[in-house]
């Protein structure tokens, strides 16, 4: 019985060729991307789980209050922290702190910079279960001079694993270590990521003090059945008990909190996170595409199936006089849906092996559908398949099946004006979502353009940065900079402890008039003379650091830090005293005017500079501001000039304008994606109504061969057979635009700095949605309005 329904659907499919390939090429479209971005789904919400402990493993977060100032929340902790939980909480298993570093690692008289380095305890690899090829993972970080690399390291360097272990490798030149175990690389889908770990005890015991040195990550590996709730709330107040009355007198109050590491990656919004996470949002976002573009390609079907039915009329009254039951009718039917849906999965699958790469690219994964072959996945994509064909021919096969038998040997059409109503209703909803789709591109286009065009308050372009990793790099930075201001093709050099897009550090502060009880922090940015100069800033009110004063005790601040401290005008400032950090006292001498340090998305924060003694380990950047766009020949220039300083390194350096825009990789990749979404939801969306122009054209044949013979112009005959698919697509457009404003308008909530959408907007997509709708529909309609009539009146 069913070899016979999949006979008859395959004949009946074949014999409506044009339809049959209508249909499959929106289901397959869209079953191809769904299938994209399953995995890229399933990718991420599988982040941090392949660890052996992930279910047992959380990250100890840093809540920072502050009278009078917003609260900030931190993914870094003192690095004291980690051996205190253990001590006082018996619920806590393990706990291990790393942190990250730009190392330049040698091997054999080569070098090269790794910034995948960890350094951390040795319990790291027992907490996060991370599967080690070589070595025991509760002792391989136990040796004071012992290093664990990963395997693409170890074949790399060594050849293999098994070469890797008793090797010895250098870092920064200085430190030797002796490889004592290898890891399986860590997978795509984890938050953090190394190459290398080293003992967290060669940064040195200075390092590893201080309840306010945040620059380390706090993990901690709970007991069998113990509830992190109740621990969270045990060590909210662990500071206090340490550290108490120094946080009194500051006047800053430390909090600590759990999460759990699997919901880093798409629920974390912390500062100084190890890795960008990602977003849930962008989940939903994904998801509802997906299912946008299949409900397009089901109400494809749904719409050529009824309205090419007349076509089957005779058949289904032949049927029905031989005795077929009514659910052999629906039976038949369904089998022709299903059929359809499963050859579209061949060509889905086809298709998403082929773009993969390219998704990959924009998306900045490393999704392989090879790697999700099973024999379970495998079932599961074919029952649902399936599923999907029986819900999209469902009401067809109920429609065609219940036609009633005289007039469908009569070959007399049962359109009855709800089923016209049901189609119409089904295209303006087709048209509703892509329109909506293509008006969130056009917003997140306009303000990915207006986040990269805005004016920062200083010059990214044409700045090249060189990281200093050593602090022998960075006390040779004026022998650096007066190498590189020799050469012609650049105009200026500065020193920072850090470049736009990249992290401040957060300093106590007490300027003037501020009651010692309400110390703040404030964003320091650690400059040299030259760095104003460098990135052109605009001073608001007094001067910049020169050299033709002593400006060792000097402050320049920002208008926004004039502003919170409520100084009013930014001349006022100039003059007051200022205490910064321990005890270090001065003036301020200049107000600089707001510079977007971080991406828009944050607002601008109060930011103090101040120059440091160079042997004070505060400069770890150098700036280049160069004369040519030929950014080849620069480069040359920067690595000559550096080689005569450091002969047996090279420089780590970036383009400034480059590193500032990685802040808005995400908003890059969503509107890049939902561009190309929406491209595919208006073609899937036009097939069908290509379908139906076509259908609409074979029942009216006779009427525009009349209309003809009676002095019809072609152009009255296209208008006559578009004008009332173009009103659904007007409906669509006037039902889509409060949809989208008020989507929009609640995602920009998210930017401090955001574009007003614009009326023009609304209009571009709907024109735009009706000038494709229209070349959709008049293609079929004057083909029909040029042909002969008299081989149309003729045909019977």
């Amino acid at each position: 019985m069913i070899k016979n329904y999949l006979k008859i659907a395959w004949r009946n499919l074949w014999k409506n060729k044009i339809f049959t390939l209508l249909n499959l090429g929106g289901l397959a479209i869209s079953l191809a991307v769904c299938l994209i971005i399953y995995l890229w789904v399933n990718e991420e919400l599988n982040y941090d789980k392949s660890a052996a402990n992930a279910d047992r493993v959380y990250r100890v977060g840093l809540t920072l209050e502050v009278a009078n100032q917003p609260t900030k929340q931190f993914a870094v902790t003192s690095p004291l922290l980690a051996p205190v939980l253990l001590k006082d909480f018996p619920e806590i298993e393990k706990a291990v702190r790393l942190t990250q570093g730009l190392v330049n690692v040698g091997y054999n008289n080569e070098h090269f910079f790794e910034n995948k380095f960890l350094y951390a305890d040795a319990d790291l690899f027992s907490v996060f279960g991370y599967p080690l090829l070589k070595g025991d993972p509760q002792t391989v970080l136990k040796g004071a001079n012992s290093a664990v690399v990963s395997e693409s390291i170890a074949k790399k360097l060594f050849g293999s694993a098994d070469n890797a272990i008793g090797k010895t490798i250098t870092a920064d030149d200085t430190t030797l270590l002796m490889i004592t175990g290898v890891v399986k690389d860590i997978p795509a889908n984890n938050h953090f990521h190394f190459n290398i770990v080293a003992p967290i005890t060669l940064l040195g015991a200075n390092a590893l003090e201080g309840w306010w040195n945040d620059s380390y990550y706090t993990y901690v590996l709970l007991k069998d059945k113990i509830s992190a709730s109740a621990l969270d709330n045990k060590i909210t107040a662990i500071m206090d008990k340490y550290n108490g009355e120094n946080n009194k007198k500051s006047g800053l109050k430390g909090l600590h909190f759990l999460q759990p590491v699997k919901d880093i990656h798409l629920y974390s919004k912390l500062r100084g996170e190890l890795e960008p996470t990602g977003s849930i949002s962008s989940i939903r976002i994904f998801i509802g595409i997906a299912i946008f573009l299949l409900l397009i390609a089901c109400i494809n079907y749904i719409n050529l199936s009824t309205a090419t039915s007349f076509k089957r009329a005779k058949e289904i009254g032949m049927r029905k006089v031989a005795g077929a039951a009514l659910s052999q009718l629906i039976a038949q039917f369904l089998s022709e849906s299903v059929l359809i849906a499963m050859i579209s999965l061949v060509f889905a699958v086809a298709l998403a092996q082929a773009f993969l790469p390219f998704f990959n690219t924009i998306a900045d994964t490393q999704i392989s559908l090879i790697s999700h072959v099973s024999v379970s996945g495998i079932a599961v994509l074919t029952g649902f398949t399936m599923l999907l064909g029986i819900v999209a021919g469902g009401y067809p096969a109920l429609y065609l099946s219940r036609v009633r038998t005289i007039r469908a040997l009569k070959k007399i059409s049962d359109h009855q004006s709800g089923l016209l109503s049901l189609r119409k209703a089904l295209v303006v909803f087709q048209f509703s979502l892509s329109i909506i789709l293509i008006i969130a591109t056009i917003i997140a286009l306009q303000q990915l353009h207006y986040m990269q065009s805005r004016d920062l308050g200083f010059d990214k372009e044409q700045v090249i940065a060189i990281n200093l990793r050593t602090q022998a790099e960075s006390n040779a930075k004026e022998i650096i900079k007066k190498e590189f201001e020799k050469n012609s093709v650049i105009t200026s050099v500065s020193s920072s402890s850090s470049t736009p897009g990249k992290r401040l550090n957060n300093i106590t502060v007490l300027p003037e008039g501020i009651p010692e009880s309400n110390t703040l922090t404030m964003n320091t940015l650690v400059v040299d003379h030259d760095f104003i100069n460098t990135y052109k800033l605009k001073i608001a009110a007094g001067r910049g650091f020169s050299k033709d004063f002593d400006d060792s005790s000097s402050f320049i601040i920002n208008e926004t830090a004039v502003n919170e401290l409520g100084w009013g005008k930014p001349v006022n400032a100039i003059g007051k005293n200022f205490e910064w950090g321990l005890g270090k006292k001065g003036k301020i001498i200049g107000v600089v005017k707001d510079f977007h340090f971080n991406s828009l998305q944050q607002k601008v924060m109060p930011v103090v500079m101040h120059i440091m003694p160079v042997a004070s380990g505060w400069y770890g950047f150098l700036s280049a501001r160069v004369k040519t766009s030929d950014a080849q020949s620069t480069v040359q220039t920067l690595k000559t000039a550096w080689a005569k300083v450091f002969p047996d390194s090279s420089p780590e350096y970036y383009f400034v304008d480059e590193d500032y825009n990685k802040q808005y990789k995400a908003e890059q990749r969503l509107s890049t994606l939902s561009l190309i979404f929406s491209i595919l939801t208006i073609f899937i969306s036009c097939l069908g109504l290509l379908g139906l122009v076509m259908v609409a054209v074979a029942q009216r044949i006779k009427e525009i061969g009349i209309r003809k013979v009676l002095g019809a112009s072609v152009s009255g005959i296209t208008m006559l057979l578009s004008k009332d698919f173009l009103k659904l697509i007007f409906i669509a457009a006037l039902i889509s635009f409060p949809i989208a404003w008020f989507a929009m308008n609640k995602w920009l909530e998210e930017f401090a700095y955001r574009i007003n959408i614009s009326w023009q907007v609304f209009i571009i997509a709907g024109a735009g949605a009706l000038l494709i709708a229209i070349i959709t529909v008049s293609f079929q309609a004057i083909k029909a309005a040029i042909a002969n009539p008299v081989k149309n009146l003729r045909t019977e």
